[in-house]
């Protein structure tokens, strides 16, 4: 049996560093959404984060792999 939870995202450092990291955090999420673990996901306004909805099996599931 699944569950959705909401991840919710917090940057640590300042957008600049963060959008470096864009295209690796692109390719994760296309990996999840092809498993059909991501049901949607989005950044945050103002932009401090951002938010995935995710079916797994148990919050140890989320925990270990996102």
């Amino acid at each position: 049996m699944t569950a959705m939870y909401i991840i919710i995202l917090s940057y640590t450092n300042g957008l600049r560093r963060i959008e470096r990291y864009l295209a690796e955090h692109r390719a994760f999420l296309d990996k999840y959404y092809a498993l059909n673990k991501f049901v949607c996901s989005g950044a945050q306004k103002p932009r401090n984060g951002g938010i995935i909805i995710c079916n797994a099996s148990n919050r140890e599931e989320v925990k270990r792999h996102y």
